[in-house]
């Protein structure tokens, strides 16, 4: 039987196989067989993680459910001995795997597979589908790769490999405009988080010289760490969520997730579920306990930013997919509070129920926009209920799933951050904190109300009413292929959230074995441990300042304030879901007929239009950032052409100046000279030359004439002196 270690290394290496064929055998392979090829390893790769998953649970080795991670680290890169490091003067390659790795690897590896089934349907015929499969199963790999990564550094490697595959999934369709910017500006606004991933990946290696996670997490604990100041830790946490606010799509780099709709729905599935932006939530997830308390704040800003944003503008798209992607936003900001407020478990627990009933909706999406002859905007739409039973039923099982209706998925995970959302806003009220703080509770509130309502809206437009575009709707059509995993994802979407089903119960096991693998770093004896902390601790909860007989640091405090907290998250979002479906009934009944007339009112045209254009901040970021390069651009260009330009022509032409007057001094003066020498030295020769003629009487003369001179000159001589 195959070692643990062996399965998980099959789960990252399958996929990786398959993209290596198709890179190489793909255009011989064609389509469909191409296909085929990458869809069977996606299926081996995900019955690798089933495995893993099973010989996780009844490891009984020092490690598996309940008892410990596994970890396998390597020397890799040398820079030079600091302290902490597990071979001195390396970076580490490490292999870090508890039951949070565990599932996950199995939620993606379930998601992949069922996209790569769907995409069959979805894109046959494609001339270029090996090159469609080989990226998916690229995609597949980077994933797997980044969840078993145990350091930062390591991370970082499969994080740019899981951007650089989105880029080419977005941008798949290539001979389209759209999909071709889409894909560009997914690119270039992640690389501006990543900066600040980077700048704060070297600053951990420049003053710790380890990016090791779990020697992290004992070094810079807010309750352990001496290697540097608390302001530095709060800066380097920041810097390192910049990553995660790219890639999550969080305010302010949020612009990029709807536009990234331009690629293949299967594609928008897989990035919205499983890979692209669950990557930047698991990254925080993975450096939550090295966080500092205003570090915390600031994830919490930014999480509570993102839900508003993404749940307002969500009400008002016109477009299917941009409307979900919005609702993505929204639910990652959830995930992104959660960590931010403590609640690290239910931030876990929501990334893997969204991805269930995240893919239900796009792909029961996709179904619609198949059938519809890939028409995404909802003016085509209506009626379709009796076109696509099983989609309209499937869509409605994950709508219900994410609106947090009970006995769906998605309660129990939602449920569980705004109840951890309402203690750290209640220990902010008791620590004499400014009201301001509460917000961290009521804007998820908010959020649970306003998620029924355009799920519910998205819903009635598209299956209810009377069709708005008869020829599309008369050929619309609902293949069986493709609705197939909706029915598995559905099932999923519902019992994912259930006790005995092994979703909750690994997440909640994987804080046992962190803290498992953190006192085997420490030792039992030490007087610090940052993870033994029950929650909400001081530590989880991380209020800035706050004095310590207003903050509970007890198991029984805490445990009131979660109590307090769930009894009132219950009390205010328990009837969230079925007030959010009623309003989207009442108000899209009748279609578009009762919006377009309370548009007409002045009142609410002007917030309609703003949520429309996504509260412009894509016009803004133009003006400001476009704006600014094209005017920095044009100010460069004018210096270069009046100021650079201007100097090097003024220095050509006196160059050339100082050269014509430097060729007539050469031409007059030292051409001169030689030429008067040579014409003088010319003129002797031809002279001289006369008297060698060979007449005796001109030898006599020219003697006669020498003698002469000689006693003329001697006379002279002797008189003179």
């Amino acid at each position: 039987m195959p070692t643990l270690l062996t399965l998980l290394l099959l789960v990252v290496a399958l996929p990786l196989c398959g993209f290596a064929i198709l890179l190489a055998l793909g255009k011989r392979l064609g389509d469909p067989l191409g296909g085929y090829v990458g869809t069977g390893f996606s299926f081996a790769g995900f019955a690798a993680a089933v495995a893993a998953m099973a010989a996780w649970i009844s490891s009984s080795y020092g490690f598996g459910y309940g008892v410990g991670p596994l970890v396998r680290s390597f020397a890799w890169l040398p820079i030079g001995e600091h302290a902490g490091q597990r071979v001195p003067g390396f970076l580490d390659f490490t292999i870090y795997v508890d039951s949070f790795t565990v599932v996950m690897l199995a939620m993606v590896t379930l998601i992949s597979a069922v996209v790569h089934l769907y995409s069959l349907r979805y894109l046959r015929g494609d001339a270029r589908t090996p090159i469609y499969f080989g990226r998916l199963s690229l995609f597949g790999f980077s994933m797997t790769g980044l969840l078993l990564s145990g350091t930062l550094l390591q991370l970082l490697v499969f994080w740019e490999l899981v951007g650089l595959c989105s880029y080419l999934l977005i941008g798949y369709w290539n001979e389209r405009r759209d999909a071709r910017m889409a894909a560009t500006k997914a690119f270039l606004t992640n690389r501006v988080g990543d900066v600040g991933f980077i700048i704060g990946l070297c600053l951990l290696v420049s003053f710790v010289g380890n990016t090791t996670l779990p020697d992290l997490w004992v070094m810079l604990s807010p309750t352990h760490q001496t290697a540097m100041s608390n302001g530095l830790l709060t800066l380097i946490g920041c810097l390192l969520f910049c990553g995660a606010i790219g890639k999550s799509a969080q305010f302010p780099l949020h612009t990029w997730l709807p536009d990234a709709m331009a690629g293949p729905t299967p594609v928008s599935a897989l990035i919205h579920a499983a890979t692209m932006v669950a990557a930047g939530v698991f990254l925080l997830i993975r450096i939550d306990p090295i966080l500092t308390a205003d570090a915390r704040l600031f994830v919490v800003v930014i999480g509570a930013i993102t839900i508003a944003i993404g749940s307002l503008c969500a009400i008002a798209q016109r477009d299917l997919k941009q409307a979900l992607a919005f609702s993505t936003m929204a639910q990652l900001g959830y995930m992104v509070l959660g960590v931010g407020v403590g609640s690290r478990d239910g931030a876990g627990f929501h990334l893997l129920t969204h991805a269930f009933f995240k893919a239900l909706l796009f792909l029961a999406a996709g179904v619609v926009i198949y059938g519809m002859h890939h028409k995404s905007r909802l003016e085509h739409y209506g009626g379709l209920f009796r076109r696509m039973p099983v989609t309209a039923i499937a869509f409605a099982i994950g709508a219900l799933a994410m609106s947090a209706t009970p006995y769906f998925s998605g309660y129990y995970s939602k449920e569980l951050i705004v109840a951890h959302a309402a203690a750290w806003s209640q220990l902010a009220a008791d620590s004499g904190r400014s009201g301001l703080w509460s917000l961290a509770l009521w804007v998820p509130v908010i959020g649970a109300y306003l998620t029924p309502f355009y799920l519910t809206r998205l819903w009635m437009l598209t299956f209810t009413g009377r069709p708005r575009d008869l020829e599309a709707f008369e050929e619309a059509h609902e293949p069986g292929m493709l609705s197939f995993p909706l029915v598995v994802l559905s099932g999923l979407a519902v019992v994912s959230g259930f006790d005995w089903f092994p979703v909750r119960s690994m997440v909640d096991s994987s804080a046992v074995e962190t803290r498992a693998q953190v006192s085997a770093l420490t030792g039992p004896a030490s007087p610090v441990n940052p993870l033994e902390h029950d929650w909400p601790s001081r530590v989880h909860l991380s209020m800035p300042d706050v004095e310590t007989d207003t903050a509970p640091t007890s198991t029984e405090a805490g445990d009131d304030r979660v109590e307090a907290g769930a009894a009132q998250a219950a009390h205010l979002t328990h009837w969230a879901w079925l007030a959010g479906i009623i309003a989207g009934v009442v108000i899209y009944a009748r279609g578009f007929a009762l919006t377009e007339r309370l548009a007409r009112l002045s009142v609410l045209s002007a917030p309609r239009e703003w949520l429309r254009h996504r509260m412009y901040f894509d016009d803004l970021y133009r003006w400001v950032f476009v704006g600014a390069a094209r005017l920095a651009g044009r100010l460069i260009d004018r210096l270069d052409r009046r100021v650079i330009d201007g100097l090097i022509d003024r220095l050509a032409l006196a160059y050339a100046a100082l050269g014509r007057v430097t060729a007539s001094a050469d031409d007059l003066i030292v051409d001169g000279v030689v030429r008067g020498v040579s014409s003088g030295v010319l003129t002797s020769g031809l002279g001289v030359g006369q008297t060698q003629g060979g007449r005796v009487r001109v030898y006599v003369a020219s003697a006669v004439l020498m003698l002469a001179l000689t006693v003329i000159g001697t006379v002279a001589w002797a008189v003179l002196r």
